[in-house]
């Protein structure tokens, strides 16, 4: 009975570690590419100990679903073709299916090889290292053969030769492929990152994702209003001058509290936080721009005029001059006085005949 339970609990373990994904034939619902999908099940071959290319070709056909089923049919029209024979099944399905990398497409994917503004450091690597695989796996022959005579071999033998080659082969494509990645970071990731100037990939992305946290905390500072505590409390701001303020990396939808911000430390005499915007950041929608010179006649807060003022509508109090007395009521509802018109009040000023100027009169 433990024989039993022992070997059903292998069984599943095994089951679980070749559970293949599907696959479709179509970008929209694949979740895996082709060289990954044959990849997998050369990985369950060896866990599986799947002893014929029968076996590991009816595992690939199981795994198949909509056009790539249509597609497996296709090979019966192939002469001489053995639909059971793993190394030709592999090669015709990357015929169909895998991308053919040509110096255009490459260019192509090579331009593409951006940070995306809402793409993770590790998101973006991921991204990176797909490509220049792909790129490696259809290196031409006279990039990879050596070539060259014995003497030129320095009493190497071809295949040590070779072997030379393709480890210096290996080591330009990293340098390649940390020059990209570098290359395609954010600006505020990639400045920190060239400082620095890490020359191997696996050092590159360890940095970028340090910075990339660091930045991420930054923000969510901001967003806390942690600034605005330092504000209150922190005397020593106030002695430094505006150079030795941190410069802040912030969204552009983070503008407008940071304006709130100044215009406190500015009323208390203190030099205003320096910031600028992350490139490629959008506003908010739903936020106006923020006036900071503006100032509600009624509650006399900058920013807002009492058009907008919230502590105005909820006590349900009309609007009023700048020396807090009501405008007179005109009709059912509160307007402005007489003598203003859309906003315009034309004043008369003794012995200087009619002039006019322009006056909101909702602030």
């Amino acid at each position: 009975m433990a024989n039993l339970a022992e070997a059903l609990t292998q069984h599943d373990k095994v089951r679980r570690s070749t559970d293949i994904p599907l696959f479709y034939g179509r970008k929209d619902k694949d979740s895996i590419s082709p060289h990954q999908l044959l990849e997998r099940i050369n990985r369950a071959k060896r866990v599986a100990n799947w002893a014929t290319d029968e076996r590991v070709c009816d595992e690939f056909y199981l795994c198949l679903r909509d056009r790539a089923i249509s597609w497996s049919n296709t090979l019966e029209n192939i002469p001489n073709f053995n639909k059971n024979d793993w190394t030709q099944v592999q090669a015709e399905f990357l015929a169909a299916y895998a991308t053919k990398f040509t110096a255009r497409t490459l260019c192509t994917s090579f331009q593409d090889l951006r940070q995306k503004s809402d793409e993770n450091v590790q998101d973006f690597y991921n991204r990176v290292s797909e490509v220049f695989r792909d790129a490696f796996l259809v290196k031409p022959a006279h990039v990879t053969t050596h070539g060259g005579t014995e003497a030129e071999r320095f009493a190497l033998t071809e295949v040590q030769a070779q072997a030379l080659m393709k480890r210096g082969i290996d080591n330009m494509q990293l340098l390649v492929m940390n020059t990209m990645f570098i290359g395609g970071l954010k600006e505020e990731i990639r400045t920190k990152v060239l400082e620095t100037g890490p020359t191997q990939i696996q050092a590159s992305v360890k940095l970028a994702r340090e910075i990339e946290i660091i930045s991420k905390d930054k923000k969510d500072k901001v967003e806390k209003g942690a600034y605005i505590n330092s504000v209150e409390v922190s005397s020593d701001a106030a002695a430094l001058p505006a150079e030795d303020i941190e410069i802040l990396e912030i969204d552009q939808e983070d503008v407008p509290s940071i304006q709130k911000i100044n215009v406190i430390r500015r009323r208390m005499n203190k030099p205003p936080l320096k910031f600028k915007v992350r490139p490629g950041s959008k506003p908010n929608p739903n936020s106006r721009p923020y006036n900071g010179n503006v100032q509600c006649n009624f509650c006399k807060i900058f920013g807002h005029v009492q058009k907008d003022c919230r502590k105005r509508q909820t006590a349900g109090a009309p609007m009023v001059d700048r020396t807090g007395r009501p405008y007179p009521a005109s009709g059912p509802s509160n307007g402005p006085p007489s003598g203003w018109s859309n906003g315009v009040h034309t004043i008369t000023p003794p012995g200087y005949g009619m002039m006019s100027n322009q006056y909101p009169h909702h602030f």
